[in-house]
């Protein structure tokens, strides 16, 4: 092979593209061969199960001397699950062997999440050249509309091995037996095409599309009116900045065929003693179990019916002052508890209603000052009970529901804000102030927020009510103009306040307008979570979603880009504090 393909074609992107049966696996496995007789790392991704047999020699009856860790499959030295993707990656990354990855059992969300997490780790660890064997190459880098977010990422991840791995000394051979499936960033990455039979004309075509690329379109014309005629083994071999453009024949490669029917006979491969990243991936298997909602109610059942099975031990009651004096103590804490939480509510609700009805009120000078000395004795009222409280007993507090006085001032508030108006005259080079229909969403957006207690909403929280992007260039061409037309101002970084009183809204609207502002299964997510915190684990299983799925955490980030779910801590979900009060 040396004299036909130079090593330095090798040293490049390649992609073998031929259809079932054109000899294409073959070739590919004779480059493998060939590179790791030189002492080459070579990782082989074998969603097809049909690599183990570069081990054996071409009979099946002896080692090759070729020795790849194989992961996965029925002959795996160490079997992989879908969540082992990072660890694997990682591994080839800063091993000097080489190794088959073996994803035929794993359907198509479980190889993506796999490959999503071995692909962001080689990319992240790999230190020095790694030859990287992409097999049936369109399933990674589909070209089209993909049909899960797993999938549009695992695409991603494969684009930027292609675009951006070569710096990082990854080497990728991609094989196809479905060039126009195969996404076109990575098909136009190719350096060096290996070109095989091809019967399909839309497949011909994306071969005639790489051509027009990269190579001569007129030396391209006889190779794309062979291409369907081609025998089993002939290829195109053309490296345009190599000036390599040969017709060449592949020998049969000098391993054992086990893609063949005759694989089936071949004996059973020892495992090699791989212990230390077994005992890894052993502990990402647990991880795994402990989090799987399915897997935890098998376990619960099956504990309760050892429960209910031992259930002969005898029940001593306790004696009845006991009990008597316990529910005593019990009622005595709980009614001093109750006391002095209801206390701080009472007059920490009191003393913001009368503040949003005295400081939001007033005009001028001299009654704002009376206001910030209201707010001073309110402040240091609330100060002076909060001394005497518990830190849990606070924090029971912030999480009760507002009084219906305390939403009435927030009605209030809504119908009286004190806002300033939009200037007379238009700003310099400004014909008027005729709001587009955009910039009214986002302005009806700011006001929503306002009235439920949030005077300067984040851009992130603006964005998500107004339909929009927070990152996008409209969102920030609409926020610009509203600012220079003097209805928004930027009191600090990422926040915005509204200026202009240019929608009034009531509570009760912007109440209605928030909940809304949720879809179906974002608001199913929201009312599970209205009685109380719930695990990410509990939260999926209530609303019938899985706890590692790319859909159930899609909703947790809307919902958390509005600020209305938070996670106090990992693996936890709670409804922000002001969503309780406004219920």
């Amino acid at each position: 092979m040396a004299e036909l393909i130079p090593s330095s074609a090798l040293e490049s992107h390649v992609g073998i593209l031929g259809k079932t049966g054109s000899g294409k696996s073959n070739a590919a496995k004779t480059l493998a061969e060939r590179l790791m007789s030189a002492g080459a790392r070579v990782c082989m991704i074998d969603p097809t199960g049909t690599w183990w047999g570069i081990r054996l020699s071409a009979d099946g009856k002896r080692r090759s001397g070729f020795e790849p860790v194989i992961f996965g499959g029925e002959r795996a030295d160490v079997q992989i699950m879908p969540e082992h993707g990072a660890a694997i990656g990682e591994a080839i990354a800063t091993s000097s062997g080489s190794a088959i990855i073996d994803l035929r059992s794993m359907g198509s969300g479980g190889k993506a999440k796999f490959f999503i997490g071995f692909a962001e780790k080689l990319m992240a660890t790999n230190q020095g050249p790694l030859h990287l064997i992409l097999d049936e190459a369109h399933i990674f880098a589909p070209k089209g509309k993909v049909s899960t977010p797993q999938a549009g990422e695992m695409l991603a991840r494969t684009n930027d091995l292609v675009s951006l791995g070569r710096g990082l000394g990854l080497r990728i051979i991609m094989i196809t037996q479905r060039p126009a499936k195969l996404h076109n960033d990575s098909l136009s990455q190719i350096e060096t095409m290996i070109a095989m039979r091809l019967i399909a004309p839309h497949d011909r075509r994306a071969i005639e599309d790489w051509i027009k690329e990269t190579a001569d379109l007129e030396k391209g014309k006889q190779i794309t009116a062979s291409l369907s005629s081609l025998p089993v083994g002939d290829a195109w071999v053309w490296a345009p900045e190599l000036d390599i453009l040969e017709r060449i024949h592949f020998p049969l490669a000098s391993t054992y065929d086990s893609g063949s029917l005759k694989a089936g006979a071949a004996p059973a491969l020892t495992a090699i003693d791989t212990a230390a990243i077994a005992a890894r991936l052993e502990q990402i298997r647990a991880d795994v179990f402990a989090n799987d909602p399915a897997k935890l109610k098998a376990k619960i059942a099956e504990l309760q019916r050892e429960l209910a099975s031992k259930s002969t031990a005898k029940i001593i009651a306790a004696p009845t002052a006991d009990i008597e004096a316990a529910e005593k103590r019990g009622y005595l804490r709980g009614h001093d508890d109750g006391f002095k939480a209801g206390r701080l509510l009472g007059y920490s609700q009191a003393s913001r209603t009368q503040l949003l009805r005295i400081a939001e009120g007033l005009r001028g000078a001299a009654m704002l000052t009376q206001a910030a000395d209201a707010f001073e004795v309110a402040a240091e009222t609330i100060k002076a009970i909060q001394i005497e409280e518990e830190p849990a007993s606070a924090a029971i507090v912030a999480m009760r529901p507002l009084s219906e006085e305390a939403k009435e001032a927030l009605r209030d508030r809504s119908r009286a804000l004190a806002v300033n108006p939009i200037p007379e005259k238009p700003v310099s080079g400004q014909a008027g102030y005729d709001f587009s229909r955009s910039e009214m969403k986002v302005l009806r957006a700011i006001a929503m927020w306002r009235s439920l207690g949030h005077d300067t909403p984040t851009k992130i929280m603006v964005a998500g009510a107004a339909g929009y992007s927070a990152g996008s260039g409209n969102f920030a061409n609409l926020l610009s103009k509203l600012k220079t037309a003097g209805a928004i101002e930027y009191p600090s970084p990422g926040a915005v306040r509204l200026l202009a009183d240019i929608i009034p809204m009531s509570f009760d609207e912007a109440r209605d307008s928030m909940l809304s502002l949720m879809n179906a299964p974002q608001r199913k997510l929201f009312d599970a979570l209205v009685p109380g915190e719930l695990s990410k684990v509990e939260l999926a299983a209530r609303t019938d979603y899985s706890a590692g799925s790319g859909n159930f955490a899609n909703l947790l980030s809307k919902l958390r880009s509005l600020q209305i779910v938070d996670y106090p801590q990992r693996g936890q979900v709670v409804l922000q504090p002001w969503v309780h009060q406004i219920l």
